[in-house]
């Protein structure tokens, strides 16, 4: 793919769209945990898995 128009949406983040995002998070679920536990169901043992894998002391 050449276009590179085609790629940009792929590769960036709009501000607004995260936004967004986060405040259906907070409306529905009133926290980013509860979103992680009740909405995609992840429970604390893979949610440590997770964090640990993902998240770095830096």
């Amino acid at each position: 793919m050449t276009d590179r128009t085609l790629r940009e949406p792929i590769f960036t983040v709009q501000r607004e769209f995260l936004d967004a995002a986060f405040d259906q998070v907070q409306a529905a679920y009133g926290s980013f945990d509860r979103f992680l536990s009740d909405g995609l169901g992840i429970d604390d043992t893979t949610l440590s898995a997770l964090k640990a894998k993902l998240l770095t002391d830096r």
